[in-house]
């Protein structure tokens, strides 16, 4: 997100885990299908070379406007993250073009950012020769955008389709596990919270492939 100078602001660690430090590794599913790195879909156990895997899809997003593997239903995206072919559009640029290469390398000790080097890898990499980090992150950089707000909860800069959606409270883990196990029905009280299933279990709509003027690049990871 951009805050209201304009500078971005990472938002949503929810679901995020601390201290995976050199050799120490999680098994925990979660994130968004299109956007996880195929050690998590095969649950062989993974650390925070995962992050370097979404970094990249989101890149390949941003670039082309869609997940860099995408199908019909969830089966078919895990398909095609765990084993199919990246199609790199003709109209990326050469450093652009290998550093998405380089985010979606299936073995995370060949995925940039993946070795002990981490994040300095990537910053060395040639797609960020133009930025200075110490600059950034003291926020010494002048936005490109900077949002016309006319107030502190002003939220006109979101998506209405986000903004018209009647809030809904996230169900504590106790709640959840009640749930789960048929003793707690959808639309009870537990703790003060309301808990409908809709709520716990969303269905995100599955994005369709960019489709580019020129065929693309096929690859194998």
């Amino acid at each position: 997100m951009l805050s209201s100078q304009g500078h971005i602001k990472l938002t949503d660690f929810g679901l995020c885990k601390e201290s995976i430090h050199e050799g120490v590794v999680t098994h925990t599913f979660c994130g968004t299908i299109e956007y996880m790195a195929p050690e998590i879909l095969v649950r062989s156990g993974h650390n925070r070379a995962v992050d370097w895997w979404s970094l990249g899809a989101l890149m390949y997003d941003m670039l082309t406007g869609s997940p860099p593997f995408t199908a019909e239903n969830r089966k078919k995206t895990m398909d095609k993250i765990i084993k199919g072919k990246l199609a790199l559009p003709p109209y990326l640029t050469p450093d652009a073009r290998d550093l998405v290469k380089k985010f979606l390398k299936r073995n995370p000790s060949q995925r940039i950012g993946g070795g002990p080097g981490d994040a300095a890898d990537v910053q060395r990499h040639p797609f960020f020769r133009h930025i200075n980090w110490d600059d950034l992150l003291a926020r010494r950089v002048d936005p490109p955008f900077r949002p016309c707000l006319q107030s502190e909860e002003d939220v006109s800069q979101f998506d209405t389709h986000f903004t018209r959606q009647t809030p809904v409270d996230s169900p504590d883990d106790t709640t959840l596990r009640l749930h789960i196990r048929g003793t707690l029905r959808p639309g009870q009280h537990q703790g003060g919270l309301l808990f409908p299933a809709q709520a716990a279990f969303p269905q995100a709509p599955q994005q369709q492939p960019a489709d580019p003027h020129q065929p693309p690049e096929v690859l194998t990871l």
